[in-house]
């Protein structure tokens, strides 16, 4: 497993890249960087060489092609980096499940993609890493130490996401604890990154039951509570849990037009 250990920073004007940068650029930055197109062999050689191609859609072809071989495009991992450096969106996007197409011997320059560059980046970073899937399971306590200082909304949302989906196979007490963490993680965060967690911790099944009740007890967000309700009504379909004991706490707590809803789900009980 790679090691890791950086400090992520706010992300400045300066730093930051969009997608409106021009991919023009690419061929130039790529050759003076060194990319080591020797060590790639049959076609990942070709379709590496074709990323360089000044014409937008011979690049997006190769990065494609990239993709289809798998571990085999091993060698081209230098390339793709400065495609999701300086790329078009769908240039980005398609180098992404490229990265992840190749699979864990990705995974160190992704980590250092984390470390080393802008917003954007790591959240494509954390995207590939999720798409990766469960084989990038034992990652897991980095991208939580990530999310633990991790500045930016739209990137904290990624680590949500993708720290869910990498440990939908571990073990009830595995995801039960998982789930405990990213409640302790997020809970002080944005709005928007409480409602994700919220409507995303049933993927992980019934362990996490426990947590979506403390956020339907304890967050100060109406919405977040909502969202933590609304998940819970669903999952009291497939696992068995007392509902109606959970209702009736958070009655006893609930102060907005919540309230109405709740005694509701009560008398259908």
């Amino acid at each position: 497993m790679a090691e890791f250990s950086c400090n992520i920073r706010n992300s400045t004007a300066a730093d930051a890249v969009t997608p409106s940068t021009k991919a023009q650029t690419i061929p130039v930055i790529i050759k003076s960087s060194g990319v080591q197109n020797s060590r790639c062999e049959g076609r990942a050689k070709s379709y590496s060489q074709n990323i360089t191609s000044h014409n937008p859609s011979s690049r997006l072809d190769a990065i494609y092609n990239l993709g289809t071989l798998g571990k085999g495009a091993k060698c081209a991992i230098p390339s793709l980096k400065m495609i999701m450096l300086k790329g078009s969106w769908d240039e980005r996007r398609a180098a992404v499940k490229a990265f992840a197409k190749i699979g864990v011997a990705a995974i160190p320059e992704l980590l250092n993609i984390l470390c080393n560059h802008s917003r954007i980046m790591r959240k494509l970073s954390i995207d590939a890493i999720g798409l990766i899937g469960t084989n990038a399971q034992s990652n897991t306590p980095h991208l939580i130490a990530l999310l633990k200082k991790e500045p930016s909304s739209t990137v904290q949302l990624a680590l949500v996401n993708t720290l869910i989906n990498l440990n939908i196979q571990q073990s009830y007490n595995a995801r039960r604890s998982l789930a405990v963490v990213l409640y302790q993680h997020t809970k002080d965060k944005n709005e928007t990154v409480k409602l994700k967690l919220a409507a995303t911790l049933p993927t992980i099944k019934e362990a996490s039951i426990e947590t979506l009740k403390k956020i339907l007890l304890n967050d100060k967000s109406k919405w977040v509570r909502f969202y933590a309700l609304t998940s819970l009504r669903k999952m009291q379909k497939r696992y068995s849990f007392d509902m109606k004991e959970i209702l009736v706490v958070a009655l006893q707590k609930e102060k907005t037009t919540l309230r109405s809803l709740m005694r509701r789900m009560i008398n259908k009980l």
